[in-house]
């Protein structure tokens, strides 16, 4: 209608058609790049859905990846009606979380050591088990930052089912920075070196089991800082123990990975989804979810923003056809042009409204992000009405002797009221926690070196007949029944800390959760029927997901900050009193024949918060990490502890550590011991940096810039951790302050700098590809125990399950004789 006359003179003369689409083909990424301006040091996410400001701060609900009805025309972002049961679970924000922001409470991982040698799963070729060889090449690989992948050898067929299903909830070691407590060899497939040769896996509940992955919505990371650098803050007896180089009987009986956290790295508004990064394996395997990357979403905003910029300028110049016809154009034949292949320009163009009518919704919905996804922002009424809070809790030191950490109400919970959800993973027989003698073999399939139970002599050399020696430590964090071979582990938030007390003195109990397939809301994660399925039936696969969960209920009204506690039953308790017992007749008996209290190293936890001046003793004074020299000289003199110049032999040290080649910049000040040197004992020396090694980097650039191993994103995160091994030390000082005049010096020491000889990667074999590093700070040495010498692998160390109650526990699952 406009254009069927000529149009008045405008300041902007509108082109003729030709003219203006071959403009558009130059001035578009003019217009994206201006909108990419506009937007710059933006990097929050949509907006709140509304609601915010409640009470808890993190929700359990069903999770946005949930299938929906194809006819439910707003994705399920408001009703939920489609949900599956059970759902995928997934954690939402119950407030806002700024940039940085640790999402939630810390929590403690367990790390299940050599489970490929333990169960029996790492000794039969491809061959034994009709498998292609592809296939086990394949589940063999492991994500770069995340999730094990299924085990390519399978012993037990009848538990094949549970193990893959087990498996893929749990992290690789590095997570927590633990892959050095196991075997000494590298395994040569996996994460480029960082999965030991028996194959540890890492649990880690409440955010390290229940943040779903996606590839285009990544909101949060692990802040590996937090494990690397916690405080051994512990029950009272425990720590003064420790201090006093005092074994006790809670030594071992619980894990020391705690302080684990994750991070929002951007703005989470409240009632969003939380997704973490699992690794490039999962990617590959979940890009049937969304091929869209959190790039692609972020061009799509820029296009869209610059596509209405655009119209809105000619708004009275356009006609409806023509729109549609700039339009079309503009996301066939511009858009491709700013995308590295045709497959991201197909993507990028998929998240586009198929018409330009439908632009200011999608922006005015959010974004693409939002408009694609709806049900990844859910009001938090929503969240109150289908889900559960999972912050009612949080850990500290336990008021219990020898408990070391404990769970506290984070606010008043009134009796009968739910303190914390438990989902539960179900391990259908007990079995997959006995630990072995092992060995080293070659897998005849891989020439690997593995892990397998050592040969009895009774059987065909597979350890098939080998009595177990101990177990996993995961059993003391599982319940289970004296009758049943069936164990739960349970991965809420902070529940894992939740400890023991007698009877009346509990103040909560466990209960069949309430959020169950018969009754109301939509999380609908409990499946009553599953309580009269056999032990082996759980192990169908129909039943290899969550599907079982309790609810800790307080008994009584709970305090804000007094600790929680259930009664684990008269077995665990009996149990444990025994230990005790046994433990101090022990002492006793040493005593009595002359012998003094056995002295026991400083763990590399309690060594780590000493030399980094953490404790309450050192004042914030940093112990120097000593030379060679010095540790020889210390050796000579007979000395021990945990001096300046020695450390014990159940620890060692390694460094975060990447590196790049040298510049004439930095030895503008080389004075100093380590400061100048360029070679050290025939090796090269390099810089470090604390810019990440990038794995997209050219493989010849590796001389010069990164090289740090695979330390992707952060060279803080525990993948980037190395052995070392120090060799030279410099002091860094700081100007004397005023209130320190009755010194004598003019300048304090205030850290150190290193010198190290860093080993990249060690074979099977027991070659090593060693590096020499230059400037490494003093809060890159960590210290991290020897394989098998942390207080988890202690014999004789406590293990029960805890105890179910037998009024609730499922007739269907007692398989087992009562001892």
């Amino acid at each position: 209608r406009r254009f069927g006359r000529r149009p008045s003179p405008s300041p902007f003369p509108f082109p003729p058609r030709s003219t203006l689409l071959l403009s558009l083909s130059i001035l578009f990424p003019a217009l994206i790049a201006a909108a990419s301006v506009d937007a710059q040091g933006d990097d929050s996410s949509p907006s709140g859905t509304g609601g915010g400001g409640g009470k808890c701060g993190l929700y359990l609900a069903p999770s946005s990846t949930n299938p929906v009805d194809e006819d439910d025309d707003d994705g399920g972002a408001a009703g939920g009606n489609h949900i599956p049961v059970p759902p995928e679970l997934g954690l939402y924000a119950g407030r806002e979380y700024s940039p940085h922001e640790i999402i939630g409470h810390p929590e403690i991982a367990v790390q299940m050591y050599d489970m490929e040698g333990h169960t029996g799963r790492s000794i039969l070729t491809s061959a034994e088990t009709g498998r292609d060889e592809d296939e086990d090449e394949m589940e063999a690989a492991e994500g770069e930052d995340g999730h094990h992948r299924p085990p390519p050898v399978l012993v037990k067929p009848e538990h094949v089912n549970y193990f893959h299903f087990a498996v893929t909830q749990f992290w690789t070691p590095d997570s927590t920075g633990a892959m050095y407590d196991t075997s000494q060899f590298w395994s040569e497939t996996g994460d480029g070196g960082h999965g030991r040769g028996g194959h540890t896996y890492t649990a880690i509940p409440g955010v390290g089991m229940l943040c779903n992955f996606h590839p285009g919505i990544i909101n949060a990371d692990w802040n590996q800082r937090t494990c690397h650098e916690r405080i051994p803050e512990r029950d009272a007896e425990s720590a003064n123990a420790s201090r006093d180089g005092r074994d006790h009987p809670g030594r071992g009986a619980h894990s020391d990975y705690y302080n684990v956290t994750i991070r929002a790295t951007k703005t989470i508004p409240a009632g969003m989804e939380i997704f973490m990064d699992y690794g490039g394996e999962w990617a590959e395997e979940n890009s049937e979810k969304d091929d869209a990357t959190a790039e692609d979403y972020e061009r799509a905003d820029k296009s869209i923003d610059a596509i209405l910029t655009f119209m809105d300028r000619y708004d009275d110049r356009l006609s409806p056809e023509l729109s549609s016809e700039i339009y079309d154009f503009l996301i066939n034949d511009v858009v491709p042009l700013g995308s590295e292949s045709e497959e991201r320009s197909e993507i990028q163009r998929s998240l586009l409204p198929k018409t330009a009518s439908k632009l200011k919704a999608v922006r005015d919905t959010g974004g693409a992000l939002r408009h694609r996804n709806p049900s990844v922002f859910r009001d938090v009424r929503w969240l109150e009405e289908n889900g559960q809070c999972m912050d009612n809790i949080y850990p500290g030191p336990s008021t219990v002797p020898y408990a070391g950490r404990g769970a506290f109400a984070a606010r008043p919970i009134a009796e009968g009221h739910l303190v914390s959800p438990m989902p539960l993973v179900h391990i259908p027989h007990r079995r997959e926690l006995d630990m072995y003698d092992l060995e080293e073999v070659i897998n005849t399939h891989t020439d690997e070196t593995v892990l397998v139970r050592s040969s009895d002599g009774n059987d065909d050399g597979d350890g098939a007949s080998a009595e177990p020696t101990g177990k996993q430590l995961l059993l003391n964090y599982c319940f289970g029944h004296p009758e049943s071979n069936v164990l739960l582990y349970p991965f809420g938030t902070a529940s894992n800390f939740i400890n023991h007390m007698p009877g009346d003195r509990a103040n909560a109990k466990i209960v069949w959760s309430s959020s169950s397939s018969e009754g109301g809301g939509g999380l609908k994660i409990h499946r009553p029927e599953w309580l009269k399925l056999s032990p082996s039936r759980l192990n169908d696969p129909e039943y290899s997901h969550v599907g079982l969960a309790f609810d800790v209920v307080a008994t009584r009204d709970i305090r804000k900050g007094e600790e929680v506690f259930l009664d684990y039953g008269t077995e665990w308790g009996k149990a444990w009193d025994e230990h005790v017992q046994k433990f101090q007749e022990e002492e006793e008996e040493e005593r009595a024949g002359g012998e003094e209290d056995k002295h026991v190293d400083p763990t590399a936890l309690e060594l780590e918060a000493l030399y980094h001046g953490r404790t309450a003793e050192s004042g914030g004074t940093l112990i120097p990490f000593p030379t060679p020299r010095e540790l020889r000289r210390r050796q000579e003199e007979g000395g021990g502890g945990a001096s300046s110049s020695s450390y014990p032999d159940r620890v060692t040290t390694a460094c975060h550590v990447s590196y790049r080649e040298i510049m004439e910049s930095d030895d503008d000040d080389d004075d100093d011991e380590g400061g100048g040197i360029k070679t050290f004992e025939g090796y090269k020396v390099y810089q470090w940096t604390d810019v990440p090694f990038n794995d997209d980097d050219d493989d010849d650039d590796d001389e010069e810039v990164g090289g740090g191993g695979g330390s992707v994103g952060d060279v803080w995160k525990g993948a980037s951790m190395r052995l070392c091994e120090i060799v030279a030390r410099t002091p860094l000082y700081r100007a004397k302050a005023d209130d320190e005049e009755e010194k004598e010096e003019e300048a304090i020491v205030a850290s150190y700098e290193y010198v190290a000889k860093v080993i990249l990667e060690e074979d099977s074999d027991g070659t090593t590809e060693t590096k020499v590093v230059r400037g490494v700070p003093h809060g890159a040495v960590r210290f991290v125990d020897r394989p098998y010498r942390g207080d988890q692998h202690k014999v004789g160390a406590f293990r029960r399950e805890i105890g179910i109650p037998d009024d609730i526990f499922p007739q269907a699952w007692r398989d087992r004789k009562k001892e």
